[in-house]
């Protein structure tokens, strides 16, 4: 493809948006990032096309790290293009769909959702998955029959089958063996994630020292409030280790209701911008118009106007209805930081914490040029991919 020069636009570089030009080279990564009061050095005159902006916003692409479906379809049941098709129009340039299964049925799962991230083409990027379990003491929404106690056995069977294309598997730090699961995982190169949990402070604690650097949806899925270590005092449990240790990054489900805003506040101070991803955690419904839906295999939903995904009959949670722009636009009101801070909470923090950061989620010089192309409300107008163009909103 040829050179192309990105003009007039509000870059994000350092956690700011700032008025920069950016040249994609013919590779599709980013060749120059040059400041537009007069730095023009290394720029080619007249060789690149040019594209302007017209003011907008222009950020890395957003990681969708943690999801199980958006609107009437299903990471474990759908065509991961089917997905894809969706997530570009919301700036999502890659995602780690998240898989629930076990034993042979997880392995099958894992082959066949390989062979479909490999067809992937000119949309969003699939650089692997999300195993929230099997090794999973505490089920929540995960259906019973995906969990099992920790398998050193089976483990090692999952890596020498999927590879890095396990990106992230989520373990509970209380079930024995967990430790030497962790460091077996994390050996490998495979981030991991700690949540769905019963785990004492100590438990947690081995966990993290074993490698664990991930808290997989925090504040959400516990069996129960720790209790006081003496009459009036504060207790402390597993959430408030992971978010005091610096080593581990916390999901936060940036809807203001599976997380209070006070909460989102307190981890966003306590860990600093850089130590939290915003995910969605979405399901089915997610990104669709407030209504009751029926999707096969699925018990009725219904989405309220600025609510959750919600079983029709009884109610409770059954995820998030949120897109991850939309967490984007709510990160200022619910975690009280700016918008630039939460572009990269979706973008930045997440490439790094699954060990993709030295070549994605940074607009500077040799890094892939995937972007997302918003106005100052943080609305999504386009998204670049490898340097191209691959979706542009009517809005444009």
């Amino acid at each position: 493809m040829p050179e192309i020069l990105l003009t007039n636009a509000r870059v994000l570089i350092d956690s700011e948006f700032q008025s920069a030009q950016v040249l994609i080279g013919a590779d599709g990564r980013i060749s120059a990032v040059v400041g537009l009061t007069g730095q023009t050095a290394g720029l080619p005159a007249g060789q690149a096309a040019v594209v302007d902006l017209g003011g907008a916003y222009l950020a890395p692409g957003f990681f969708d790290l943690h999801f199980h479906g958006l609107e009437d379809k299903t990471t474990n049941g759908n065509e991961l293009a089917e997905l894809a098709s969706v997530e570009i129009r919301h700036g999502v340039t890659s995602f780690t769909p998240t898989l629930c299964a076990a034993g042979v049925k997880l392995l099958k799962l894992i082959e066949e959702k390989t062979i479909q991230a490999q067809k992937l083409s000119q949309t969003t990027r699939c650089p692997g998955f999300y195993l929230e379990g099997p090794f999973v003491s505490l089920a929540g929404a995960i259906p019973p029959e995906c969990l099992m106690e920790a398998d050193m056995g089976f483990a090692r069977e999952l890596i020498a089958t999927a590879g890095k294309m396990i990106r992230v598997i989520m373990i509970s730090p209380e079930l024995p063996g967990a430790v030497e699961l962790i460091e077996l995982m994390a050996g490998a190169g495979i981030t991991v994630a700690l949540g769905h949990t019963a785990a004492t402070v100590e438990q947690t604690q081995r966990a993290i020292d074993g490698g664990a650097s991930l808290a997989t949806h925090i504040y959400n899925v516990y069996k129960e409030m720790p209790k006081s270590p003496e009459p009036g005092v504060w207790p402390v449990g597993v959430y408030d280790v992971l978010t005091a240790d610096d080593r581990v990054t916390c999901e936060v489900i940036c809807d203001g209701i599976h997380v209070h805003p006070v909460n989102a506040k307190i981890i966003c101070r306590a860990k600093g911008p850089e130590k939290v991803a915003i995910i969605t955690d979405s399901n089915v419904g997610a990104g669709l118009k407030p209504g009751r839906y029926e999707f096969p295999g699925w018990p009725a939903v219904e989405i309220r106007s600025g609510d959750a995904v919600r079983d029709a009959e009884h109610g409770w949670l059954c995820g998030s209805a949120i897109t991850v722009d939309e967490g984007v636009r709510r990160g200022p009101k619910v975690m009280g930081c700016t918008l630039a801070q939460a572009c990269d909470m979706a973008g930045r923090n997440i490439y790094n914490v699954v060990g993709l950061g030295e070549e994605f989620g940074k607009i500077a010089p040799g890094y892939w040029a995937d972007f997302v192309v918003m106005d100052e409300q943080g609305e999504v107008r386009g998204a670049f991919v490898g340097g191209e163009m691959v979706y542009k909103s009517r809005k444009v």
